[in-house]
């Protein structure tokens, strides 16, 4: 059976890989320089630039090591954050290969890429609302 610990769905969207890994990405009219990846789909591929973002629409190609190449194109970009869509989609099969290979080899990144656990900003604005009406009833 397979083991799916580093996969997340969210609604109906396929299973992806969470975890930061470097990569080199080259483009058209981006120069080569190092990424981080932040996640994996058998559709895309979320990343982080260490330097200058790949433009909207440009083709680029990213080297993952003991990977391979991805040729993909850039469908959205945010600061320093970027969304890419793989030109040849992986299967679901492909995407457990890579998910063994990913998960032995080693992180060689810097502590402020690793990730960090957030408390979703709903609750904690709904729990501060309703701390405030308890204290307010509490003075009535």
């Amino acid at each position: 059976m397979a083991d799916y610990s580093n996969f997340t769905a969210r609604g109906s969207e396929a299973p992806r890989l969470i975890g930061f890994r470097t990569a080199t990405l080259r483009g058209d009219i981006t120069p080569p320089q190092s990424i981080v990846i932040r996640n994996l789909s058998c559709d895309g591929i979320g990343a982080k630039a260490e330097n200058k973002t790949p433009m909207l629409g440009e083709t680029v190609v990213v080297t993952i090591e003991k990977l391979g190449e991805f040729k993909a194109m850039v469908k959205w970009v945010s600061r320093d954050l970027f969304g890419l869509h793989l030109i040849s989609s992986l299967s679901s099969s492909q995407l457990e290969a890579i998910r063994d290979i990913w998960n032995s080899a080693v992180p060689n990144l810097p502590a402020e890429t690793q990730p960090r656990l957030r408390r979703p900003r709903s609750n904690g604005v709904r729990n501060r609302r309703a701390n405030v009406r308890e204290a307010v009833s509490q003075l009535s």
